[in-house]
């Protein structure tokens, strides 16, 4: 992602180059001075299949080419982009670390350069998606079933399907001697445990 465009305390990075025939753009990015043309960079077009991510920083020492010039710069965003000055620099009035940040910037560098400059720079964080459910046969039929429980086995659930833990004999001494006293765990659907557990119970 390289920096394309800076509005206010937003800058937008672009996953698209930023110069050449098929470069990153906007509306009127080739009219000056910018901050009084320009718009955010396209996205989501036929015409622009690249992606941009929108990053806030909080930096009072960095100035854009429109606060140097007040408001008046007399650049375009295809000038900015092409190199002719920086998007933001170290105002001459700050006693922060003097920094150039250039068009092209990766955002990790962007961030390098803010917090040394004295700023921070805020992402935002994506909502996690839930952990898909683990599916496993049921003992008995094989059908493929979603834990009713957690992962902690000291609870069981031997009525309603899901989850059960319980202890048996195989009544072969071949096996009894190795697995006594052992505690096993299986899934049962709701339909298998509707015929067995209540079985099970009677032994």
């Amino acid at each position: 992602m390289k920096l394309c465009y800076i509005e206010g305390k937003w800058a937008y990075f672009t996953s698209g180059p930023i110069v050449g025939k098929d470069k990153q753009w906007g509306d009127d990015w080739n009219d000056a001075p910018y901050e009084h043309n320009a718009g955010e960079p396209y996205f989501g077009y036929d015409e622009c299949s690249y992606d941009i991510v929108k990053v806030a920083f909080d930096n009072d020492s960095l100035v854009t080419p429109a606060e140097t010039a007040g408001g008046n710069s007399g650049y375009s965003v295809e000038q900015i982009n092409n190199g002719l000055t920086p998007w933001l620099v170290t105002s001459e009035w700050a006693s922060s670390p003097h920094v150039f940040i250039y068009a092209g910037t990766s955002i990790e560098a962007f961030e390098r350069l803010v917090r040394y400059s004295g700023g921070r720079v805020y992402r935002m964080v994506e909502e996690e998606k839930p952990a898909k459910a683990e599916t496993r046969p049921c003992l008995f039929c094989l059908k493929a079933s979603e834990d009713a429980l957690d992962k902690d086995f000291s609870t069981h659930q031997p009525y309603g399907g899901g989850e059960v833990q319980f202890r048996f004999a195989y009544g072969s001494c071949k096996f009894d001697n190795k697995v006594e006293g052992t505690n096993y765990r299986a899934l049962i659907c709701d339909e298998c445990a509707e015929i067995y557990v209540e079985r099970m119970q009677e032994f």
